[in-house]
């Protein structure tokens, strides 16, 4: 063994101390660097496996007062896998020795089925039964923030008409995972998303035969420009207010906010680390 050699291992026993700190450094920059990029992985397949479980749709529009045979035509549409119409209304719920305003957002659901497209996954109870006009089903978080339980009542005003609901399910959709009013920040104690009847929904706000909003599944490679172009057009005389793909979708654009938090904590981290481990 040269000297040069022997010196040098004679140093790094003297500095055992430091290199083992730095060697720590240098670990736990790795480490944090694949804890969560492994997390972020995770989160991105387990959003995608519950969108695709629960047929989320890829394009979405909303319009003034649609007739329900535009459900073909838009069916007809080059591009289109599936097609889910409906109902929605926010209305003023009711809530005891509660002052502040609370918005419930009411979304018709045919008799004792599951949606096409966005479907529901039941945390508690049951869908409503057919006939039985004012059982609805109500979203987990907004249940949990008031402390709803299945068979308990709420007060909404429909169309300026109160109506006491009944609440059998409490459920999950993949439209609400974070739910607000347009571009509002979630709220789940001022803002609620309830499921109910379609017919007795679109009874109270004089919707029979007729839609407000649509959702699209899209046939593989389709284009999601070109429906778009093709929807707002068709929807156009009924008064279309845009349709937009799924990036724009409220509750999407923030989850995916939230896990691309993760990717950036991968980066950022790990550098931290790996700058201190390099100055020492």
């Amino acid at each position: 063994m040269k000297a040069l050699d022997r010196k040098l291992l004679r140093d790094l026993w003297q500095m055992r101390s430091q290199a083992f700190t730095i060697a720590l450094v240098v670990a736990s920059g790795i480490g944090s660097f694949i804890a969560l990029l492994s997390t972020y992985d995770s989160l991105q397949w387990s959003r995608h496996s519950y969108y695709e479980s629960a047929r989320f749709a890829q394009v979405f529009a909303d319009v003034k007062r649609a007739p329900r045979p535009v459900e073909q035509q838009i069916v007809e549409l080059p591009g289109v896998a599936a097609v889910e119409t409906t109902v929605v209304q926010d209305v003023t719920l009711d809530i005891p020795d509660v002052a502040e305003p609370v918005i419930g957002r009411m979304i018709g659901l045919e008799s004792s089925r599951q949606p096409r497209l966005n479907r529901l996954f039941l945390r508690q109870g049951r869908l409503p039964e057919a006939g039985k006009r004012n059982e609805a089903l109500v979203s987990e978080g907004f249940s949990k923030a008031r402390g709803l339980k299945l068979g308990d009542h709420i007060a909404a005003l429909l169309n300026g008409k109160r109506e006491s609901l009944s609440i059998v399910g409490i459920v999950l959709s993949p439209e609400y995972i974070f739910a607000s009013r347009g571009g509002e920040i979630p709220d789940d104690k001022g803002f609620g998303v309830f499921w109910m009847e379609r017919e007795r929904l679109a009874s109270a706000f004089d919707m029979e035969g007729a839609f407000n909003r649509v959702s699209l599944s899209l046939t593989p490679g389709a284009s999601e420009a070109a429906v778009i172009d093709a929807l707002d057009h068709l929807l156009e005389p009924y008064g279309s207010l845009s349709a937009y793909g799924r990036k724009d979708q409220n509750s999407h654009r923030i989850l995916s906010q939230e896990i691309n938090q993760q990717k950036t904590m991968a980066t950022v981290f790990p550098t931290i680390f790996l700058s201190v481990g390099h100055s020492c």
